[in-house]
Formats: structure tokens, C-alpha cells, sequence
């Protein structure tokens, strides 16, 4: 495993203890991370209108705008979605029961493409 590999699975980790203490101490609706990636809680409703979804059902699969996408094309869809209309953020709706490698893959194609992320877990 490369470096850069163990590299985003510790971002994961860290990210995932971030949003689960959020969640569970309830302390706040939102946090803000020098990444450029805005976290929001499953109670904040106030989302730009510039953003488009990701979304990572409770199976696993990926859906964008509510459209299921295979993973092997959801990189050229969201670099393709985040150039439609102008896109300037990018939502991530997960389940909480998705493991954390999931979001943690959105996350990268975002952040590789220089694409702002805000990630929202649901809880049912």
C-alpha cells in the first residue's frame, strides 16, 4: 500500500471520529475544516442552491442528483456535474451505516478536482 494510500485512510479516520463526536455530542451544526470541506449535521437544512448532490444509499451505490451511477464513471460524472451549471460545491449525503471508505473516495475525486465538498450523515 503507497504512502498516499495510508495517507487518505488516516484522513478518513480522522474525518469519521470529526463528524461521529459532532453527531453524537450534538455541541454543533456545523464545522468548518481548513481542507475546504464543510461538514454539516443531519439538522442543517441551509444548503447553497450552486451545489448538486452525491449521494451513498444505504446499499452502497452512488447517485448523483438521484441518479444511480456506476463507481467505475462517478468521477467524469461529477467533474461533468460540477461543470453543468456552475456548480460551486459539492453535497455528500451518506447513511451512517456506510463505512467510512465510501465517503472517503467521494471526498478524494472532490478533492482532486478542486471541487468544495460539504458532507451530511444521515441517520435514517
Amino acid at each position: 500500500m503507497s504512502k498516499k494510500s495510508l495517507y487518505w485512510i488516516f484522513f478518513g479516520v480522522i474525518l469519521s471520529s470529526i463528524v461521529l463526536v459532532s453527531f453524537f455530542n450534538g455541541n454543533s451544526s456545523h464545522i468548518e475544516l481548513d481542507s475546504s470541506i464543510d461538514l454539516l449535521s443531519p439538522n442543517k437544512t441551509e444548503i447553497k442552491s450552486t451545489s448538486f448532490k452525491v449521494e451513498i444509499n444505504k446499499k452502497g451505490d452512488y447517485l448523483i442528483q438521484n441518479i444511480l451511477v456506476e463507481k467505475d464513471s462517478i468521477e467524469k460524472e461529477i467533474i461533468r456535474y460540477s461543470k453543468l451549471e456552475n456548480y460551486e460545491t459539492m453535497l455528500i449525503k451518506s447513511h451512517k451505516s456506510i463505512e467510512m471508505h465510501h465517503v472517503v473516495f467521494i471526498m478524494d475525486i472532490a478533492n482532486r478536482n478542486k471541487i468544495k465538498s460539504m458532507l451530511a450523515i444521515k441517520s435514517e
